[in-house]
């Protein structure tokens, strides 16, 4: 996972670099919440190489949503492919995510840039 800040300081992007499944997730999962300790307010999930997501993935997915809406943050995910998306839809997830299709659309979402 490649973590790029943004201008605004509160903003990180983060590359994920496979599919957001059991074994990667777990990977990265405490990397995460290392980052939600910080005081990063908004998290743009690049998904763009995510051609599966798992219940693992989801999980990583929904406790940065719910870490950073308490906070009055934001999750933008970019670059949701078709199988993603329609796990997000069947499970009644995708609503409370907001998404866009590239990272560029997801960084103006969020008023920002790259560092």
């Amino acid at each position: 996972m490649k973590v790029i800040k943004t201008k605004d300081r509160h903003t990180l992007l983060l590359e994920l670099e496979d599919s957001l499944e059991s074994d990667y997730a777990a990977r990265i999962d405490g990397k995460i919440d290392n980052i939600l300790e910080t005081d990063v307010k908004n998290i743009i999930f690049d998904l763009s190489k995510a051609v599966y997501v798992d219940s693992t993935g989801l999980r990583i997915l929904v406790k940065a949503l719910k870490r950073l809406a308490e906070n009055g943050g934001k999750v933008v995910l970019a670059g949701v492919g078709e199988h993603v998306r329609h796990t997000l839809d069947i499970l009644g997830m995708a609503g409370f995510f907001t998404m866009k299709d590239t990272v560029g659309e997801a960084l103006k979402e969020l008023k920002t840039e790259p560092e």
